[in-house]
């Protein structure tokens, strides 16, 4: 079993801009098919250092929201525009639950 660990930063991953493979950092943004979702609060590892969870900030000052979604959504990390592209929309990712999955 491995270990999930937060974790505010990550290793550059290889300066490739445009890949699912580039490491996300806190403060990236977050886009769903339908448009910016909010950005990244945490990221959650295994003791591999590969990412499995972003915790994501959505919503607005005092009604703010924190789900944690999988890294199977993500399907592009654009480094250069410090953007994450996740395959959901808005509303479904705004929905998931705000807990890490316990794992026995």
């Amino acid at each position: 079993m491995t270990e999930a660990r937060f974790h505010e930063r990550l290793p550059d991953g290889g300066g490739r801009d445009d890949s699912r493979s580039a490491a996300p950092k806190v403060g990236d943004e977050v886009v769903a098919g339908d448009g910016v979702v909010g950005e990244v609060d945490r990221i959650v590892h295994s003791e591999a250092r590969d990412p499995v969870y972003l915790v994501v900030a959505v919503g607005r000052r005092f009604r703010k929201r924190y789900p944690v979604t999988p890294w199977s959504l993500v399907t592009r990390v654009d480094r250069g525009h410090r953007q994450i592209y996740v395959d959901c929309r808005r509303r479904s990712l705004e929905r998931l639950p705000e807990t890490l999955p316990i794992a026995i």
